[in-house]
């Protein structure tokens, strides 16, 4: 790409290259306006896209929320999506969507709402090399600058059609576009092989839990030797199996804090039923479960995690956990209730069937074991999970490098 690169950069120095009006180099169709009455509530109207159907971080169209208009409605031909077409978001609720593009590869049969806009090329500029001209650092600039006097979330037609375009000769076009074509595909492969690779490891994960919490007769053959061998040293009978209900206490917090309590900083965290770990935290000691080590269980979301240190219950919904005795590790009983797979019945209470399933308790040392191999697959995923984000930052920033600097004239 280095050479590329260079060669690029000695055309480029050629001071014949002009800057043009976007609207000298393509047309601006500015999208369907309808009533709320000519929309329809199946399939079978006039399909159009709206300023949610352009995916923010990647430049994609997803078709998800289309909203459809009814067949008698008068829709008009340049409202629909063709080849070559660059659909920009010209209205939002939200700032930050405000001059977000997508590229239409092919014909396709949806048309344009009113807070989108189709930037269509002339022979002039190439719709590729316009559309990059269109996600580079030097138009989300332009807009920065031209709209943070406004309070309206709006891009005007006289702000769109004054941005300068160059125009350099079509085969520097056709190489900058080959270029970054060829970035654009490398990065997307490396992000689904990341993705896949993080995939393989929670699959594998997934597994190995499965087999090491299995204390059937049968599991004997698939266990790993050293843990088989743990068994056969300690279990001198048949692994006791109890019901969940039996292997634990429920702790009852003296205060549960409503999401209006929840702050940004504090002394001590929040923790709820939901996905994220921490959901906030609060400086209210009245309301503080003391270090220990608990299970905690989403009664309506399923969730489960393990915590070893003081926090502050949020809002409903949440069962705290504590082994019932000695005999059991809270690590192995947590991995024990992850292992169980209950089905979701939606937002209903799931206690109640979570507390009657059975779970296999083995003596300590097995215990002990099985959660030794678990926290390093844990650990493994985990850096992964939070590896690949960065990763993938790192090659959009690279792209984007590149991106701006070939088209800077």
């Amino acid at each position: 790409m280095g050479t590329n690169l260079d060669m690029l950069q000695e055309k480029k120095g050629n001071p014949c290259v002009q800057f043009r009006k976007l609207t000298e180099v393509a047309t601006i169709v500015r999208g369907i306006t309808y009533p709320k009455t000519a929309e329809i509530h199946n399939n079978s109207g006039f399909p159009v896209l709206r300023a949610n159907n352009i995916e923010l971080d990647n430049n994609k169209l997803n078709f998800n929320d289309v909203v459809y208009l009814d067949r008698n409605f008068p829709v008009q031909n340049r409202h629909k999506l063709q080849k070559g077409d660059i659909l920009i978001s010209i209205a939002s609720g939200s700032a930050k969507h405000i001059g977000k593009v997508a590229y239409i590869e092919s014909d396709i049969d949806y048309y344009f709402g009113g807070f989108l806009a189709v930037v269509r090329s002339s022979p002039q500029v190439l719709s590729r090399f316009l559309f990059f001209c269109l996600t580079s650092s030097s138009f989300s600039k332009y807009l920065t600058e031209k709209l943070n006097t406004s309070t309206i979330n709006n891009l005007s037609s006289s702000i769109l059609s004054s941005f300068s375009i160059p125009c350099p000769s079509s085969d520097i076009q056709l190489e900058i576009v080959r270029i970054l074509d060829r970035f654009t595909l490398l990065k997307a492969e490396l992000e689904a092989e990341l993705e896949a690779e993080l995939e393989a490891r929670l699959a594998q994960y997934r597994y190995y839990r499965d087999a090491l919490l299995d204390f059937s007769p049968a599991a004997s053959a698939t266990r790993p030797g050293f843990l088989q061998s743990l068994i056969n040293l300690y279990c001198k009978r048949q692994t006791e199996v109890i019901d969940v209900i039996n292997a634990v206490n429920i702790v009852v917090p003296s205060k549960k804090l409503n999401k209006k309590q929840y702050q940004d900083s504090g002394r001590w965290p929040i923790i709820d039923q939901g996905q994220e770990y921490i959901i906030g935290y609060t400086d209210d000691e009245s309301a503080i479960i003391p270090k220990n080590e608990y299970v905690l269980f989403g009664d309506h979301t399923l969730t489960l995690k393990f915590v070893d240190f003081s926090f502050a219950q949020g809002s409903d919904g949440l069962k705290i956990l504590k082994v019932a005795n000695n005999k059991i590790n809270t690590k192995f009983l947590y991995q024990s209730l992850i292992n169980l797979k209950i089905q979701s019945r939606g937002y209903s209470r799931h206690w109640m069937y979570l507390s009657r399933e059975k779970i296999a308790i083995p003596p300590l040392p097995v215990q002990e074991a099985i959660v030794e191999i678990l926290d390093r697959f844990e650990t493994l995923v985990h850096d992964m999970r939070e590896g690949l984000p960065a990763e993938i930052a790192l090659r959009q920033k690279q792209y984007e490098y590149y991106r701006d600097k070939l088209l800077s004239f």
